[in-house]
């Protein structure tokens, strides 16, 4: 072996000591071997130095603990990956926590001793290391596990005086402590129905110098939000469906005032909506069939009758009795199916009845009044499984017809629209999209000879598909809303402003 007595460097012998046992499987053919690995001096100490090392004081920071090892099997696939294994002192020697492998040839390719605070106390160097020249046979060492044979592998170690441990030929990995500040924010909504304010879920946005950093879901608890301890000028913008932006500017110093104990206490006003643009007609069903809006294009109610509406109000809905009453609408406020438009309303069907022509109720409809299989027409109804579907037809165009597979619940009120935006047709129950289809109109459908709340007409078939329940808050547009409008309208029962 190569003195390296000229050198200021303490090298220390270690040898694996490998027995095999049969590994009891179905496989006869496999074994494992047992390994230790156990040091002690080669050069510059004397036997009593020595075990002044090993038999000192617990405390000693300099009596190692454990090595940390890596092998990989022939195949370079790795058998341990820098493991941690236990070192027992045994009068002065230190032997390691006894460890398997089957048979075959393995390589030992990382080789470190560690203290109990996991200072690395020595290591062997690796091939074309700058420490490599130091020892006779840098890592990685190849060696073989065999059946009732014992393999000794000696490793050189060098001490740890504090040189980069890329000299050793080990990757390092540099790591900086970021000061970080806790945020706390609670968001909070009135509730008109226990007239008290309560924590509310909400989007959180937090910008720091016009640059996001922070971006997630607030719930219905005072969170707390870790931020870098940076200097400069922050922007907290919440957000939530129906509801006015919130947003606040704050220095560093504003954030951090924000404690457990004193969180920014963020309430939420209800959003308004103008809801003039594109509004074409408004009937809430409040005693009546009018229209709010200043078109005042009322309604005449032909059977129907007045009963309590979705938030239990008296007189605030209509009940249709799935035969032949329904409501008419003028003309005027027919959609024209060549632009966009959307209709709403709040349903609450008491189960398909047999009107006697067709087992599907029409929530609203407009047609030409012509009978046959292509006058034009724009519906919106329940069919006889629940499911929503919408119809659009120009004059001598293609009928565009969509389904819902989501379905309503009998007796229970369901939020409904369609809304038609360039060449898609669109239906969203109770504010989530729930089918869409294109359409190729040509001409439109504005030469209607009847426009309908609760049923269909034509001149042959008289009042059919007639609705079968409740009816509330119906509105028309000449404009496709938004999914983030509908959800808003849910929300807050947005009213005119």
């Amino acid at each position: 072996m190569k003195k390296l007595n000229l050198i200021p460097l303490l090298l220390i012998a270690l040898c694996c000591f490998v027995t095999s046992c049969t590994k009891e499987n179905n496989d006869n053919s496999k074994t494992t071997g047992t390994i230790t690995f156990s040091y002690n001096s080669i050069l510059n100490k004397s036997a009593k130095t020595l075990s002044q090392d090993v038999k000192g004081d617990s405390s000693n920071v300099d009596i190692p603990q454990t090595i940390v090892i890596s092998i990989t099997d022939n195949s370079g696939n790795l058998v341990y990956n820098l493991e941690e294994i236990p070192l027992y002192n045994m009068n002065g020697n230190y032997i390691s926590k006894p460890i398997s492998l089957e048979k075959g040839n393995y390589k030992l390719t990382d080789f470190l001793v560690v203290n109990k605070d996991g200072k690395v106390l020595y290591l062997a160097p690796k091939e074309e290391s700058p420490k490599a020249y130091l020892v006779s046979d840098p890592l990685p060492i190849g060696f073989n596990v065999n059946k009732d044979q014992v393999t000794k592998v000696g490793v050189e170690v060098i001490k740890n005086t504090g040189e980069d441990p890329i000299e050793f030929g080990y990757t390092t990995f540099s790591f900086n402590v970021v000061d970080v500040i806790n945020f706390h924010v609670g968001v909070f909504i009135y509730n008109d129905s226990n007239q008290n304010f309560e924590l509310t879920t909400a989007n959180i946005e937090i910008q720091k110098d016009g640059t996001r950093i922070y971006d997630n879901t607030l719930y219905p608890i005072t969170a707390s939000i870790s931020l870098r301890k940076d200097v400069g000028v922050y922007t907290v913008i919440i957000k939530k469906d129906g509801y006015q932006d919130y947003i606040l500017t704050l220095t560093l110093s504003d954030l951090q005032g924000y404690t457990a104990n004193n969180p920014l206490v963020a309430i939420l006003s209800k959003a308004t909506y103008n809801l003039t643009k594109g509004l074409v007609a408004y009937y809430p069903f409040n005693g009546n069939a009018n229209d709010v809006y200043i078109n005042k294009f009322n309604g005449i109610v032909h059977g129907a009758v007045l009963t309590k509406g979705r938030n239990n109000v008296d007189n605030g809905a209509y009940y249709f009795n799935g035969v032949d009453n329904y409501i008419e609408l003028p003309t005027a406020v027919a959609s024209n199916s060549d632009n966009d438009f959307s209709i709403e309303a709040w349903v609450n069907n008491n189960g398909i009845t047999n009107d006697g022509k067709y087992n599907d109720d029409a929530i609203y409809g407009q047609s030409d009044g012509n009978s046959g299989s292509d006058f034009p027409f724009i519906a919106i109804e329940v069919k006889s499984d629940m499911t929503v579907r919408g119809v659009v037809r120009g004059i001598g165009s293609s009928l565009i017809d969509i389904r819902s597979q989501a379905t309503l619940q009998i007796n229970t009120w369901h939020h409904v629209v369609m809304v038609k935006k360039t060449a898609v047709v669109s239906i969203y129950l109770d504010g989530e999209l729930v089918c869409s289809g294109n359409t190729t109109l040509a001409g439109n459908t504005t030469s209607n000879d009847f426009v309908g709340i609760g049923a269909y007409y034509d001149d042959l078939q008289g009042i059919y598909h007639a609705f079968h329940g409740k009816i509330d808050m119906v509105r028309i547009w000449s404009k496709a809303l938004t999914q983030v409008e509908i959800r808003d309208l849910i929300a807050n029962d947005i009213t005119l402003k």
